[in-house]
């Protein structure tokens, strides 16, 4: 019988999830593109409620939903696996717990920004049925109103912890 030594399971489960979110930061260039992509892609062939929420609020939703929710999201600014309570109700970014974060060891492709980044210009570039020049004008006053650059910058009203 193999005998388990709990705090090296534990120490390892801890190294895991601080690699993981280390993988997931060291991609902040592919991130910071994804709100200005999110919001050229949104209103073709349909819309979808991730891509209005990284370009409203900076978060790329990861994980299984639960409640509506997305179990974690990745703050677009600096690639943080963030907690999704504090994320969108208190504009705070908190890191997400290591039980989840190691939810997502097992599928990296969930946080691979690079590949994220590429279907939401395939998306982008998409012609639909129900595109229209009206959305063209939607997305320039959205772009405006939110002062949204091809890099995302983080607003100040927002904090980290």
């Amino acid at each position: 019988m193999i005998e388990l030594n709990t705090p090296d399971i534990v120490g390892s489960a801890d190294e895991l999830a601080r690699r993981v979110q280390e993988y997931s930061q060291s991609q902040e260039k592919s991130w910071r593109r994804i709100p200005y992509l999110a919001l050229k892609a949104d209103h073709r062939c349909g819309v979808l409620n991730t891509l209005a929420t990284a370009y409203n609020k900076g978060l790329w939703g990861v994980g299984e939903k639960e409640r509506g929710l997305y179990l974690m999201y990745v703050d677009l600014a600096t690639g943080i696996i963030a907690d999704p309570d504090k994320s969108l109700r208190r504009k705070v970014i908190a890191p997400a717990r290591r039980e989840e974060i190691l939810l997502l060891a097992s599928d990296l492709d969930k946080i691979d920004a690079g590949k994220i980044a590429a279907n939401l210009e395939s998306r982008a570039k998409q012609l639909c049925l129900d595109d229209s020049p009206a959305n063209d004008v939607w997305r320039d006053q959205i772009r405006v109103r939110l002062n949204l650059s091809e890099m995302y910058v983080r607003p100040a009203d927002w904090s980290y912890r």
